[in-house]
């Protein structure tokens, strides 16, 4: 009898070392409907030609390139957050979902609950793959307090439940409660676990101008502290050629240069020192820029509304 104890206690021991932390794992619910959406049109330019360098002003230059905690929550955050992909996208014409750092997704019957089939292909700038941990880390990263951001801590733990990994590349996000748009707010981002690994208590210091791995088209390349801040287009991004990435991010450098004063800024559009300027005063759009320039058609002026449902945490997923 003991000896029979003794072989069960040796195979499963076994079992557990050849299965890993695959042993025990949730199984995902069965009769799941996954879907995708390869039938909307491609909404960029099929003859954007790659290359050049954009220029653009910033009145101040950011006290952090963090996107959590203290002095994260200013104007450039969009900047470098919008380079972190999210599980799905919206097209911005109708509306419906898309993939990005996911394939597919699916619906549980509870209305809390979305699951995820990753892109295997998907990697963060530092060449890591990404997977379903990385987002099961973004859960624990945005609760805990060394990372000094109440509202994240709070958000992260009133407004989603859960993240559950199944695999390497299915993962299931939940909800406090039941959504009529789920999509717009459990499609969060993955956090770098291999990079930042045990959040401590210096992190607000340490990371304060660390440059994260990221998922998007550009990365930060270069920054010159109180002047600017460079990011390149990765030339083998992983999402470059996939269907709705198609004619966008064309340019090969993005320059964000600090030009304090209003109207210097200006003055720099009209030499042609910056490729695009923000008007924010009725001046400026029906007196300042009645100029040959803008009138013979080299400068255009457009004028826009933006009616892009936004998730609950506002522009960015984090």
């Amino acid at each position: 009898m003991r000896r029979q104890v003794v072989g069960i206690l040796f195979w499963a021991f076994v079992l557990l070392a050849w299965g890993g932390t695959s042993v025990g794992a949730k199984a995902l619910p069965e009769g799941l409907t996954w879907l995708t959406n390869h039938e909307d049109p491609v909404f960029a330019s099929p003859e954007a030609v790659k290359g050049g360098v954009f220029v653009s002003a910033i009145a101040s230059y950011p006290l952090t390139f963090r996107t959590v905690g203290p002095d994260a929550n200013g104007s450039f955050r969009s900047n470098i957050g919008g380079n972190q992909m999210s599980l799905v996208e919206l097209h911005p014409n109708t509306e419906r979902i898309i993939p990005a750092l996911a394939t597919h997704w699916a619906f549980g019957d509870d209305k809390k609950t979305m699951y995820f089939k990753l892109d295997p292909r998907a990697r963060w700038s530092d060449g890591e793959p990404v997977t379903a941990d990385d987002f099961a880390f973004t859960l624990e990263f945005m609760r805990t307090k060394e990372i000094v951001a109440p509202w994240h801590n709070r958000y992260y733990t009133e407004e989603i439940e859960d993240v559950i990994v199944y695999d390497d590349y299915t993962l299931a996000v939940v909800s406090t409660r039941a959504e009529p748009d789920l999509h717009l707010k459990l499609t969060i981002s993955p956090t770098p676990r291999h990079f930042y690994g045990k959040v401590g208590k210096d992190f607000v210091a340490r990371y304060n101008w660390k440059i994260v791995p990221n998922t998007g088209p550009y990365q930060i390349s270069s920054f010159k502290k109180g002047k600017e801040v460079v990011f390149t287009r990765k030339r083998d991004w992983w999402a470059r050629d996939l269907q709705y990435n198609r004619g966008r991010f064309n340019v090969n450098k993005v320059i964000f240069r600090v030009i304090r004063d209003f109207n210097t800024q200006w003055e720099y559009f009209r030499k042609g020192r910056l490729d695009t300027f923000r008007i924010t005063y009725p001046k400026y759009w029906y007196r300042k820029s009645d100029t040959e320039v803008v009138n013979k058609g080299y400068v255009e002026r457009i004028w826009f509304y933006n009616d892009t449902r936004r998730p609950p945490p506002g522009a960015l997923s984090q």
